[in-house]
């Protein structure tokens, strides 16, 4: 007991498996449904900031392109301005005199500096081809040949008057477009240098970087970093070093680890613009969303517990009252279990109530059927005395009937006698078949001298058979059919009855075969019927014969019953073969069929 005991699994109160079970589901679709929340919310914010960006690389964009076409657009005042190009066309004429040299020089001096009108300039050089100009002083005006070797100074020639811009070995950044007179086979005047004020690029790209807590970048077109500038320049001037990304429309990089975004934007002066932005600015909007996700979940979960506390305990409430009613039910009481609600509670009610009506009605017939036992033992023990006082009657007759010479009476009471002694066969319910058919030719012999001699029988025994154990009485009522409504129906009242007794596979077969009158077919299935639904108005000695033999016997024991009208009747009892033990548990089961 003990063993048992300790394998057993623990108890668990059911209210505490449902909430535990329904928790559970519940936290894990709310833990999903919260984490799809956050990746899509997530999602939505990285978009927006991505906008963001975008917006303000735009602005920062528009800034630099407005700097960048102002100082061309001063470029191209001064390449087009006719007192400039007039003196240095004049410059290389015969008679150029040194009066006209000094007050060239005077003119564009005070030309240079006067077109400085542009905030974003910081100084204009002016180089000219020809000696003839007067470039001693070096603040404005310088001879081209100084710049020759610099190699921006042949591409500069070969656009012929469109800006280009270029950097310097000190960080400057200049744009410069050649000189030309259209009105002479475009012929070279000089180069115009145009330097822009540095800190201007700082005014623009300052704000952006501090907002962005990122970096920005100047690239050419052939990948020469101009400048960098921004919280941590060296990052992106690694990640340049390793080559240019190319421009596209506005597709957000990562790079560095994940901790940067970075947009490339063309320029009008088509150098590119980078820029990167620090994934530390989103961390507030993803932590607000993080706490947003967390106390929807939380929310949710505490909801989902109060309903599941509810919706547990209106359940479990329910299973103990049933099980409280369960423990204590009475059998002899007319006490039913509450039907509400119309659930599977409901139907488990509605059976368990149905079950306890059957159980109730069929203890009320047990204990019927044992009175009725009962009673019939009283009647039985009561009655005992009856046999032996009809047993010594019919030995008197037999005597009286001996001295007066009436050997018909003497046979006819010693007959009776031994029929009603094999009859009752000491109160039991199974006899021997040899017992059987001994008193089932009692039964004949005693009709035979009713009926003159005019039934002739058969008797065809196997061997091996008469030892086995049959309810008494299946004869009789068989060969009372075979005569009454068989022999006895006929004109002659004359006929044969065969009892054969043999084994058919596992089945011990008796078989009542006469050769009277027959049954049309409408009366042979009036009584196929009337034995397959114990009811009926005909054949109730063959019904009560086939209740008990079915019963004794089981599945596919029974009767079977052919007949030829005027020209007999057969009868098959079918025994599934069994021994005498397991007959004689029985008993009691026969006596109710009896």
């Amino acid at each position: 007991m003990k063993l048992r005991d300790a394998k057993a699994k623990p108890f668990v109160h059911l209210r505490t498996r449902l909430v535990c079970q329904y928790a559970v589901a519940i936290t894990v679709i709310t833990v999903v449904m919260a984490g799809f929340f956050y990746a899509y919310s997530a999602g939505a914010i990285q978009d927006k900031n991505n906008d963001f960006f975008r917006s303000i690389t735009r602005q920062t964009t528009s800034g630099l392109n407005n700097l960048f076409m102002g100082v061309e657009d001063g470029s191209r005042l001064l390449r087009l301005h006719e007192n400039m190009k007039g003196i240095l066309r004049r410059s290389q004429e015969p008679g150029y005199t040194l009066a006209d040299q000094i007050g060239d020089y005077h003119v564009l001096s005070r030309l240079m500096t006067e077109s400085i009108w542009n905030g974003n300039i910081r100084s204009i050089h002016l180089y000219c081809n020809n000696s003839a100009i007067y470039t001693k002083e070096g603040v404005n005006l310088y001879p081209v040949s100084g710049v020759r070797e610099e190699p921006w100074y042949q591409p500069v020639r070969d656009l012929q008057g469109v800006p280009m811009w270029c950097t310097g070995p000190d960080g400057e950044i200049f744009c410069v477009c050649a000189l030309m007179d259209l009105y002479a086979q475009d012929r070279f005047l000089g180069v115009l240098r145009i330097n822009l004020d540095i800190t201007q690029l700082d005014l623009l790209l300052g704000p952006m970087n501090e907002t962005t807590r990122g970096e920005t970048a100047l690239v050419t077109p052939g990948g020469e970093l101009v400048l960098c500038s921004g919280r941590e320049p060296e990052l992106l001037e690694e990640y340049l070093a390793r080559g240019t990304p190319k421009a596209s429309s506005e597709e957000i990089i990562s790079f560095a680890r994940d901790r940067r975004k970075m947009l490339v934007t063309k320029l009008s002066n088509e150098w590119k613009l980078v820029t990167t932005v620090s994934e530390e600015i989103f961390y507030p909007d993803r932590l607000s969303l993080a706490v947003t996700a967390v106390g929807l979940a939380s929310a949710a979960i505490c909801l989902a517990a109060v309903f599941i506390h509810f919706a547990v305990k209106g359940l479990t409430d329910r299973i103990d009252n049933m099980r409280r009613f369960m423990e204590g039910v009475q059998i002899h009481s007319s006490a039913r279990m509450r039907e509400e609600g119309n659930d599977e509670l409901t139907s488990l009610q509605v059976s368990f109530n149905r079950m306890l009506t059957a159980v109730r009605e069929s203890a009320q017939a047990t204990e019927l059927a044992i009175r009725r036992k009962n009673e019939a033992d009283y009647n039985i023990l009561q009655e005992q005395i009856n046999p032996h006082f009809l047993y010594n009657c019919l030995d008197s007759i037999n005597w009286m009937a001996l001295e007066r010479g009436s050997g018909e009476i003497s046979r006819m009471a010693r007959l009776l006698g031994k029929f009603y002694r094999l009859s009752l066969s000491g109160g039991r319910q199974t006899v021997s078949l040899e017992n059987e058919v001994e008193h089932s030719k009692i039964y004949v012999e005693i009709m035979q001298i009713r009926f003159d001699g005019q039934i002739r029988m058969r008797y065809q025994v196997e061997e091996g058979t008469l030892a086995q154990q049959v309810p008494k009485l299946i004869l009789q009522p068989l060969l009372e059919n075979a005569i009454r409504h068989g022999i006895s129906c006929r004109e002659s009242q004359e006929g044969t009855i065969r009892v054969r007794v043999f084994t058919r596979g596992d089945f011990l077969v008796l078989e009542v075969t006469d050769t009277g009158a027959g049954m049309d077919k409408e009366t042979l299935g009036a009584l196929r019927a009337s034995l397959s639904s114990a009811q009926g108005s005909i054949g109730y000695g063959m019904r009560n014969v086939d209740r008990r033999i079915r019963f004794a016997f089981g599945e596919g024991s029974g009767l079977r019953v052919r007949s030829i009208a005027r020209r007999g009747t057969k009868v098959e009892v079918l025994c599934r073969l069994t021994g005498p033990k397991q007959l004689e548990t029985k008993r009691q089961a026969l006596w109710k069929c009896a």
